[in-house]
């Protein structure tokens, strides 16, 4: 792991660019207006950068691979087009980041805060998201493949195209979430909430809802071949259009 004493971007150490990104959150000295931390495009893989604060930081197209920004602060930061495939974002705050088109693939956000955080379009399979802050967040698009999502609270939020094949979202919390057009095959969904939730034109098959709480929930048009809903809630379900072949009740 590298340290950021060690690592120079231009003619300047990235520690120094850090303190001095203080300085410019404080507007605390001298000059305070030129002390922004502009790092786009930095190479900052395998950086130890533990409990900085990068909020409102430019991290754009930034190689943060194998990073460890374990309980860092970059809210409001952005980190569209960034590389942290693999890196430590365990307890990290990312409220009101941007990190569209980003690479979190094999990446630890356990107990990370991502609130009102725009992810669209961005990579996160194999992610753990274990007792992430998740509300209000934007995962259209977003590529969750066999990513651990065991427990998260997803209430509201906007989930459309979202590629979920293989997640495990046993006994999360979806209620009243947008769904639509997403992949949840074979997805792990033991006692999940999707109440109020609009699945239409979602693949569901081979999904394991057992247990779930389908409650008003929309799943026009999806496709549940094969699907197990053995125990679930499907009181007022609407599954006009959908396929249901072979499920499992």
């Amino acid at each position: 792991m590298r340290e950021p004493k060690n690592v120079k971007i231009g003619n300047t150490t990235l520690d120094k660019i850090i303190e001095r990104h203080q300085h410019w959150l404080n507007a605390d000295c001298d000059g305070w207006e030129n002390m922004f931390a502009d790092l786009y495009g930095a190479d900052l893989g395998s950086v130890d950068l533990y409990g900085v604060n990068l909020s409102y930081a430019d991290l754009g197209e930034t190689n943060l691979i194998g990073a460890s920004l374990n309980n860092a602060d970059l809210h409001n930061a952005n980190l569209n087009l960034s590389n942290l495939e693999n890196a430590d974002l365990r307890d990290t705050n990312f409220s009101h980041a941007k990190i569209k088109n980003a690479n979190l693939s094999f990446s630890d956000l356990q107990n990370a805060n991502l609130s009102d955080t725009i992810l669209y379009n961005t990579k996160l399979s194999f992610a753990n998201l274990r007792d992430a802050i998740l509300n209000g967040a934007d995962f259209s698009r977003v590529n969750l493949s066999r990513a651990n999502l065991r427990g998260v609270n997803l209430s509201s939020v906007n989930l459309n195209y979202v590629d979920l094949s293989g997640a495990e979202l046993t006994g999360a919390n979806l209620y009243d979430a947008s769904v639509t057009g997403a992949n949840l095959d074979n997805a792990i969904m033991y006692g999940v909430n999707l109440s109020y939730a609009n699945l239409s034109d979602s693949i569901l098959s081979n999904a394991i809802l057992e247990g779930a709480n389908l409650y008003n929930a929309i799943f026009c048009d999806a496709n549940l071949n094969d699907a197990i809903l053995r125990d679930a809630n499907l009181t007022k379900a609407d599954f006009s259009g959908a396929i249901l072949d072979n499920i499992i009740k």
